[in-house]
């Protein structure tokens, strides 16, 4: 499907709201946390069987209640299963929309970059032809289309092939 097919214009009142919309519901959920990527490294991820193993816990420890550590809280631990599946269930949710918007994103730079390749043709042709200011914009886009050459390598390594070679 091509944006040009239909008429897109998102209104600045609609962003303004939907953006609203999105910091109204992470307001609501104040305890959301933001890591970094070395404290991502850190934690271990929850794969399918990890969930079932702590659902099957949970159930394990509240029939069991004497067997938790007693350096854990089972109520403590009963809140985070329960904040676990509702942040999935609000994911769920959220994810479908996320990706839109990322497909959305991606279709509009596609056409818009399609659009803009088509006036830099048609300014390098006027250019060519001496059209004035040209060679100026021409200058100022081609800019985007410069050649980045790698850096020289004057030595040349030598890589030589270890060979199965019997000690004497």
């Amino acid at each position: 499907m091509s944006l040009n097919e239909f008429d897109v214009v998102v209104a600045p009142e609609t962003e303004a709201q939907v953006i609203q919309y999105i910091k109204d519901a992470a307001s609501l959920l104040v305890f959301l946390q933001d890591l970094s990527p070395e404290e991502r490294r850190g934690y271990a991820k929850m794969s399918v069987s990890k969930q079932d193993f702590i659902d099957k816990t949970m159930i394990h420890g509240e029939q069991h209640p004497d067997i938790l550590p007693q350096y854990t809280n089972l109520n403590s631990f009963r809140n985070g299963v329960q904040v676990i599946k509702c942040m999935e269930r609000i994911h769920a949710q959220i994810k479908p929309f996320s990706d839109k918007l990322e497909d959305t994103i991606m279709l509009a730079r596609a056409e818009v970059y399609e659009v803009a390749r088509a006036f830099y043709a048609a300014v390098k042709e006027a250019a060519r032809h001496g059209v004035p200011e040209m060679e100026h914009i021409l200058k100022d886009l081609s800019y985007h289309f410069r050649k980045i050459s790698a850096p020289s390598n004057t030595e040349k390594t030598d890589k030589t092939s270890k060979t199965n070679q019997e000690p004497a």
